[in-house]
């Protein structure tokens, strides 16, 4: 059974890969979250249950009313990787819900939706409205809110038979996990055993009061039945004695005391976790020409679906106390790393054969095996809970919540997403000599094996040795997204669901906001308040930086010429020094596109005076838009 534990590190030692780049970097910031992301694009921001087999997700823009949801662009995912909506449970009917905000998901098919742990949504499952920018939302997933899940062991989302009390002489009360419902009169499938000497019989009784909607059967015993209520050591309900309010039925329960036959007892449990092979231990040898009868075995995992022993052979292990059965490990719906319960009913084993089941060697037994392990948003694989992104050499530090295989990294699962919701993904590296990383500059760091680092920024095998490093994708960055396969966990080889999270974006400006300012009416989750994307800069060529000073070296077609010259900048002059060389402060103008410079100036000698425009872009590189020359005025200049 796949359990394994959580581990979250803390950001150290960056690796070989890191360090290189580091050496190569220039002082700027960084920034890491675990938010949800923010872009121009509608982004999935929560998803819950409504009951059984409906699911509410909500974006934080108005969806238009035709969607695009399916079993292959949306899905929920449960705590095993392989889990996954789409054949238990299929996509049926979709509207809009929640102000717009919303749409409501209801599924055909076996199963409760209840048992996942989270949702995701590929890109293009739905679109936002023309006045919300009309754009296709981007990958993402959150945990699902409202899932239930038995952590106890044994437990499974089946009524289940919890215990049961004689009252009188000749009754007694059977307690269930949960209310009851439809119809309850499975005579026979009710009785006890005793630990009297030389009764082995199986005592069963017959319902004589019960009210739909509780949780209790009342059980009456006549003749020599009613006689030896008294003695009862072990309670027995038989698989499918009741049923719950949706209509799944119980698993064989039975108290754990012992009779005189062979009994069940706590298992070793999963042999074979591929072929699903499990261990069924008994109190005693099982004697020698008894016959093994597979359909009295059964498993249940914890989202109630049951498993059947498949066509391969028991084995009964050479102490004779135990039994080795496989079983179907596909069943529909299922999820085969959570097998919470086993049970074996009366003739399991036989002391003849099993087409007479005349002479049962064991009694009816279940067993609880290790619980689950999950809760809402969490998966057997990987799974993405933050991520740090340093802009001064491109690194991109992916935290997961458990230790990644080394040899099973895709680099291209990995990714950067800007305001406008445009992925980057790393560029594949050059490999040869000392300097050279990993082909996609990544690497697992090894005194944190649960992060993995991405470069964004490398822009050869030498590095910054080599031209400069390209940082526009990393400035750019609201967040980051991998893709399902990104990794695998070092022990069990699950592999990662798809994650996506964003920076803590600025708070939105005081006044009307373009969404809604309250969560839409229950069962509707609560959305956490909508936010404004960060203004992205379009990219140059050589990149975007934008700088604290402005130093502009005049042109020498133009200052080779001037006696002297002042410089117009909104209105401020600044003087030319003898170098021809102007330095303004930005900190007046953080938010200027252009500033135009216009030179006016006196010539060394002769009848020309010059005037020249020149614009400059702090994103990128100035250039001179008109030079002219004309008469000399009479007093020297113009």
């Amino acid at each position: 059974m796949s359990r394994r534990s959580r581990t979250i590190t803390t950001n150290g030692t960056l690796g070989t890969a890191a360090a290189l780049a580091a050496f190569f970097a220039f002082a700027a910031p960084t920034l890491g979250d675990s938010s949800l992301i923010s872009t121009s694009h509608p982004n999935l921001i929560a998803a819950a249950t409504v009951g059984t087999h409906s699911v509410q997700l909500c974006f934080d823009k108005q969806l238009a009313t035709t969607f695009n949801i399916n079993d292959q662009d949306f899905f929920l995912q449960g705590y095993s990787e392989f889990r996954k909506t789409g054949s238990g449970l299929q996509v049926g009917t979709v509207v809009s819900s929640g102000s717009g905000f919303c749409a409501s998901v209801v599924f055909n098919g076996v199963g409760d939706v209840r048992t996942y742990s989270d949702v995701t949504v590929l890109s293009g499952a739905v679109t936002s409205t023309a006045a919300a920018g009309g754009q296709v939302n981007g990958q993402g997933s959150v945990a699902l809110t409202g899932s239930l899940f038995p952590n106890v062991p044994g437990a499974t989302l089946r009524p289940q038979f919890t215990g049961a009390t004689a009252n009188s002489a000749t009754t007694a009360v059977y307690n269930f996990s949960e209310i009851l419902q439809g119809n309850v009169g499975a005579n026979g499938k009710f009785g006890f055993y005793t630990y009297a000497a030389g009764d082995s019989a199986f005592h069963p009784g017959n319902v004589s009061a019960f009210t739909p909607g509780g949780s209790t059967v009342t059980i009456s015993f006549t003749g020599t039945d009613a006689t030896a209520l008294s003695s009862a050591s072990r309670f027995v309900v038989r698989e499918g004695a009741v049923t719950d309010p949706l209509g799944q039925g119980n698993p064989l329960g039975a108290t754990a005391n012992p009779t005189l036959r062979l009994n069940l007892v706590n298992t070793s449990g999963v042999l074979n976790a591929s072929t699903l092979t499990y261990h069924f231990d008994f109190d005693n040898a099982i004697p020698a020409g008894a016959a093994v009868c597979p359909t009295a075995y059964a498993l249940f995992d914890s989202t109630g679906v049951r498993y059947s022993p498949s066509t391969a052979a028991a084995v009964i292990a050479p102490d004779r106390r135990s039994v080795a059965l496989s079983f179907v490990p596909g069943s529909v719906g299922g999820d085969g790393a959570q097998i919470t319960l086993a049970t074996v009913s009366s003739g399991g084993l036989d002391a003849t054969n099993c087409a007479s089941g005349t002479t049962p060697l064991n009694s009816d037994g279940a067993v609880a095996l290790s619980g689950a392990t999950d809760h809402a948003g969490l998966t057997s694989g990987p799974d993405l809970i933050s991520f740090f992104v340093d802009k001064s050499n491109g690194n991109v530090l992916y935290t997961f919540d458990a230790p990644v295989a080394t040899g099973a990294i895709n680099p291209g699962g990995f990714h950067l997403v800007d305001g406008n919701g445009t992925l980057t993904s790393p560029a594949p590296q050059a490999s040869g000599g000392p300097l050279c990383p990993a082909a996609g500059g990544f690497s697992v760091n090894p005194s944190t094996p649960n992060v993995v680092i991405v470069n964004f920024a490398q822009p050869s095998c030498l590095l910054g040795l080599i031209g400069s490093l390209n940082l526009d994708a990393v400035n750019r960055a609201v967040g980051v997204t991998v893709d399902e396969g990104a990794v695998a966990d070092a022990t069990s080889g699950d592999l990662n669901p798809i994650k996506t999270l964003g920076i803590t974006p600025p708070a939105p400006p005081a006044g009307p906001t373009t969404g809604p300012t309250t969560p839409p009416a229950p069962p509707v989750p609560v959305l956490p308040p909508l936010v404004i994307p960060p203004t992205v800069k379009k990219p140059t060529p050589t990149g975007c930086v934008t700088h604290k000073v402005i130093t502009l070296h005049l042109l020498k077609s133009v200052s080779a010429r001037l006696k002297s010259a002042t410089a117009t900048l909104n209105g401020k002059a600044y003087p030319v020094s003898k170098k021809l060389v102007i330095t303004i402060a930005l900190s007046k103008y953080t938010k200027i596109k252009t500033l135009t410079l216009k030179i006016k100036g006196k010539p060394k000698t002769g009848t020309q005076a010059i005037n020249a425009t020149r614009t400059y872009h702090p994103c990128g590189s100035s250039t001179t838009t008109t030079t002219t020359t004309k008469p000399a005025s009479s007093k020297g200049g113009p």
